[in-house]
């Protein structure tokens, strides 16, 4: 039986890309695939990794960055967010267009959790995050999508 001090911390997820169209494609199919999850976004990297680094009440469960973005790219962000000591063990998956299998390489150095080729349906996108759920925990590296080279 939990006791009364230990309340569950309710399943959130980030994800942080520039494009508005993807953004709305991935919140309705975070909706359909993990109901339970709160699905935050932000447009701006700069923005969330200040609230990322700064904002200690700030815990999602996981988080998924755009590769290609101004200022800070995922890249970057993935480096910043391993440095933020409450943060080092979420899992943190690349969600990107590019399907180059030397940015699959650095996004797996730079402690990424999986990488998701954006995909071109909605069906395939919910199907994307429910292997993540599946996979969850696990120390395997979550590969989905077609990678080139």
């Amino acid at each position: 039986m939990p006791s009364l001090t230990s309340v569950e911390q309710p399943l959130k997820c980030l994800l942080v890309d520039d494009d508005a169209d993807d953004r709305l494609f991935f919140e309705m199919a975070v909706g359909r695939a993990i109901p339970a999850m709160l699905c935050m976004t932000e447009s701006d990297s700069t923005r969330a990794m200040l609230l990322l680094e700064n904002d200690a009440t700030f815990n999602p469960s996981m988080i998924f960055l755009d590769l290609n973005m101004p200022v800070l790219d995922g890249r970057e962000c993935l480096r910043r967010i391993r440095q933020v000591g409450r943060l080092a063990h979420t899992p943190v998956y690349i969600f990107s267009t590019s399907n180059n299998g030397k940015e699959v390489q650095v996004a797996r150095m730079l402690g990424s959790s999986g990488y998701i080729v954006k995909p071109n349906s909605f069906d395939k996108l919910v199907e994307a995050l429910m292997g993540v759920m599946e996979s969850k925990g696990s120390d395997e590296f979550y590969l989905f999508g077609e990678i080139s080279g």
